[in-house]
Order: structure tokens, then sequence, then C-alpha cells
């Protein structure tokens, strides 16, 4: 659970010890209160995904709503937009950790669904308003998403993929992170050596063995 300290004026400080990339706290657009559920999972993964991993995208993200979760991702093209997508679709709680200032929409094929998530769920960033957006961004964004999830689960990958960088920093933390089956049988270099880091392999058919 992340407990807020103070809100004001679309900024969120949070309470206690935090990692050195949140130490200025969150802009937000949305509701902030999404940021103190008990239980969020990062569904996150390629922006070009298989159908396998598509198709998992959803499933998990429906196994995960029944069970009250809240559906955190990054608002990028494909398995975080499946994600945000379905979550919202199916009355779901969702929570979208971009990449760039709050007041930039990214990729600008989603601007309905920035929209939305800000209508119905929570928009942050830590990324100041008006500064420019680094390629460095995307995975210091997968960190924050990292910490402020209990649960993270990559549906789909490849091997420059940014998920690795998320996958990395919640391991340190000390949280749970499931890897779909099929990305490990892709022989992703970075996916397989994360197995050896405590990483969980997941197939379709242990969805509803996931630790809950």
């Amino acid at each position: 659970m992340i407990l807020m300290n103070t809100i004001e004026k679309g900024h969120i400080y949070l309470k206690g010890t935090v990692p050195s990339y949140l130490s200025k706290g969150l802009d937000f657009k949305g509701n902030p209160e999404l940021l103190d559920d008990t239980k969020k999972v990062s569904i996150i993964g390629s922006r070009k995904p298989t159908e396998l991993g598509a198709a998992a995208a959803r499933e998990l993200t429906l196994h995960f709503i029944e069970r009250d979760y809240t559906i955190v991702s990054g608002l990028a093209l494909g398995i975080d937009t499946i994600a945000h997508t379905t979550a919202l679709d199916h009355n779901g709680r969702t929570l979208a950790v971009i990449g760039t200032p709050i007041d930039r929409v990214y990729p600008k094929e989603n601007k309905e669904l920035f929209n939305r998530v800000i209508e119905n769920g929570l928009l942050v960033s830590q990324f100041p308003i008006r500064s420019k957006t680094r390629p460095a961004n995307f995975p210091q964004r997968n960190r924050t998403m990292a910490y402020l999830s209990d649960i993270t689960v990559i549906c789909d990958a490849t091997s420059k993929s940014g998920t690795r960088h998320q996958a990395q920093e919640a391991l340190k933390l000390g949280k749970k992170v499931y890897i779909l089956q099929h990305v490990l049988d892709a022989g992703i270099p970075w996916a397989n050596a994360l197995l050896d880091k405590g990483v969980q392999p997941l197939s379709t058919l242990t969805f509803n063995f996931l630790a809950l």
C-alpha cells in the first residue's frame, strides 16, 4: 500500500521512505485514492504483442479485476493499451504511469484512452510539466510502476524490451514477478536470466493458481 502524505494542486507527495526517483512525488489527473488500493498488479509487455501475449493480457486483466486488483500499466501501445482498456470495459480500476509530463498525450493514438483513464481511474507522472521527454524516461517510468505495484506480470517482450527494467526493480524491492512461458520459450536472454533471480514462469494453465 502506498500512503499519500499530501496532495496539492494536482501533485502527490508519497509518505515515508521512497526511492530517489520518487522523491519529488507525482503529478496526477484522476482519482488519487487509487494509489492507496491495497492490491495493485502491473500488466506489461511489448508495444507489438504476439497473439499469445495479447490474449494473455486480456485474460490476466480479467483474472485480477475479478479479485479486486487495480490494474497498473504504462499507457503505451500494445499490451499496456489492452490492459487499461480491458479494465475500463469491465468496470475495473486502472492506474496509468506515463513516461511523459502529465500535460502530454503519448502516444497520440491513445488520446481517447488517456482521457478515459483520467475520467475513470488515475494517471500519474514523475516528470515535471513542460519538461523534455527523453528515452531514459521510460525505464524510469517502469521502475515507478514496479514500486507502485504489488505484482508485475510480463505478458510479452523482446530482447530490447523496457519491461526488464521493471522486473529488475520489482525483484530488488522484494515483489513478485511473473513472466509468460511463451516469452521464455522465445529464448530472450534477459528473460531467462531473471529466472535465477526469482521471476516465476506462468502459463495460461496456471493463471488460477497465482498467489493472490
